[in-house]
């Protein structure tokens, strides 16, 4: 038991005279935790999976917080629309696979940082043959500068743009957001993989913008990091939010007067995985140009001849 689960079982006295075992609350605060974690993963606010499960947005609040003792029926409609297996929600079983002491150790000693430069070599280290493209990827959400730096870089090498949303769009004949919505994540995913596969194949050598989301999508991201030059364009939650309406796009704010704390809680959840790229760029109160100047240092190694 971590020390927020021992926190918020302690806090937990409603639901004790309620007369449930100490099993049951832990399991309770596990599966809302990871509901909530979700959900803000996939960038959803409570009310719109609600919505779309049919399920009270102030019944998911209890849900989330570990107060109310979710069904099996409700939580398979929560992951259907988030396009998540069932066995995300639910804690690991000890007869799960584990990491050896050893390892584990040795891992619990680095930071973030540390650990992300680990996963990727080891990554790269597992296929060693897989045929990797040159060029550079860009990740990160909306409004940090993906488009205005990508299409500068792709200028100066010659090279082609990429945006992995006009590529899904071209494949679906969609809208990303209406595959979301009309199809759900799980259709979503599959066409983002068919797009990078595209990608993969046509181009031996590009600039590609990866959706915000594509993180969370392990597959897809292992593509990316194993056969690109990977650079996290970050900023801060205030700068996102508002680059994005600056642009004319509202939506970030409609019906959602969390929508500032839903975005943070997005970019401290993705943060991990962001943080695997090779390169960061933050892009807050900097002008273009010294983003730029700092893309153009980071990428060369992306096209140098048989990077790998």
């Amino acid at each position: 038991m971590n020390k927020i689960d021992e926190s918020l079982a302690k806090t937990s006295g409603k639901s004790n005279r309620d007369g449930r075992s100490d099993d049951e609350l832990m399991l309770m605060l596990t599966v809302g935790r990871n509901v909530r974690l979700l959900r803000t993963r996939h960038g959803m606010t409570r009310r719109r999976l609600g919505t779309k499960t049919n399920i009270s947005e102030r019944y998911l609040g209890e849900v989330e917080r570990g107060r109310a003792n979710v069904t099996l029926g409700l939580l398979l409609r929560i992951a259907d629309v988030l396009g998540e297996p069932l066995q995300t929600f639910i804690p690991a079983t000890k007869e799960d696979p584990e990491i050896s002491p050893p390892l584990a150790g040795l891992i619990s000693r680095m930071d973030q940082h540390e650990q992300a430069n680990t996963y990727r070599t080891l990554l790269r280290q597992k296929k060693p043959t897989e045929k990797r493209n040159r060029g550079v990827a860009l990740i990160g959400l909306r409004g940090a500068g993906k488009s205005t730096l990508g299409t500068k870089l792709a200028e100066l090498h010659g090279v082609s743009f990429l945006k992995l949303s006009d590529i899904i769009e071209d494949i679906s004949g969609m809208a990303v957001g209406e595959i979301i919505e009309l199809m759900g994540q799980k259709t979503y995913r599959r066409i983002e993989r068919q797009a990078l596969d595209r990608i993969n194949e046509s181009h031996s050598i590009a600039v590609i913008e990866a959706g915000g989301s594509l993180v969370q999508s392990r597959g897809s991201f292992d593509t990316l990091l194993s056969r690109y030059l990977t650079i996290w364009i970050k900023a801060t939650p205030e700068e996102h939010m508002q680059r994005v309406i600056d642009q004319g796009d509202l939506r970030p704010m409609a019906g959602n007067d969390l929508a500032m704390d839903e975005l943070r809680l997005i970019l401290n959840e993705r943060e991990l995985y962001y943080s695997q790229a090779d390169y960061t760029i933050d892009t807050s109160q900097t002008a273009i140009e010294d983003s730029f100047a700092l893309l153009r240092k980071f990428s060369k190694d992306g096209f140098k001849p048989g990077r790998r």
